[in-house]
């Protein structure tokens, strides 16, 4: 830190970079669990006049978030942009996000421009029939109940209260295999959508008794 500076409080972004001057600061981050997202491309798509005269031989107009998920651009012209984000490598696994904000001289240190993209996912609650809940009067939560998409292999266990949650899907019809010690195995057919968090509740069933089904 140079002598004298004082640190800015978490979350705020001085108006120097190495020379330059701040325009815009953010971070990426997952709209569902709230981590960081490394390797996003931030894309200025609109932009005042003078930007959008200066773009051809300007290559401000793009960049990539860090590993710790922040991002910055740079001797911006004063002005309102719009500010589009997604993740290449994962393809339909999540979806996109857009902010629009104004870049201002007037402004001293600012807070960071959150850009949250929503992930192709499901989640939910796991409930076993015939394990009444007390307190509720409904079939209880399955802890370590394992739902798993068939063919594709991503699969979660339950929590302490039945929830999981399946991240980072590609979209499209899927069929969930659920199952618990104890239980019959269930099938769930779905529809996911590209940057959509599916909710469902699912409820296993206990196996017949042996013999139950002989005459």
């Amino acid at each position: 830190m140079t002598p004298g500076a004082s640190a800015l409080p978490p979350g705020l972004m001085p108006l120097a970079v190495r020379g330059h001057r701040l325009s815009i600061a953010g971070r990426v981050v997952d709209a569902r669990t709230r981590k960081v997202i490394a390797g996003a491309e931030l894309v200025i798509t609109e932009g005042p006049e003078a930007w959008r005269m200066g773009l051809a031989g300007a290559p401000r107009a793009r960049t990539c978030s860090l590993p710790d998920g922040t991002f910055h651009f740079v001797d911006l012209p004063e002005g309102l942009y719009t500010l589009s984000a997604r993740l290449p490598q994962a393809a339909t696994r999540y979806g996109t996000a857009s902010l629009r904000l104004e870049v201002s001289s007037r402004r001293g240190p600012f807070p960071l421009a959150l850009l949250a993209l929503p992930p192709t996912a499901a989640e939910g609650v796991v409930r076993g029939a015939g394990e009444v809940d007390g307190t509720s009067g409904s079939p209880s939560p399955l802890a370590m109940a394992r739902v798993r998409v068939m063919g594709s292999g991503e699969s979660a266990l339950t929590d302490a209260e039945g929830r999981f949650l399946l991240h980072g899907l590609e979209p499209g019809a899927r069929t969930l295999q659920v199952s618990a010690r104890g239980f019959a195995p269930a099938r769930l057919a779905v529809r996911l959508e590209r940057g959509v968090v599916k909710h469902l509740e699912l409820l296993l069933r206990r196996p017949p008794p042996e013999g139950s089904s002989k005459s």
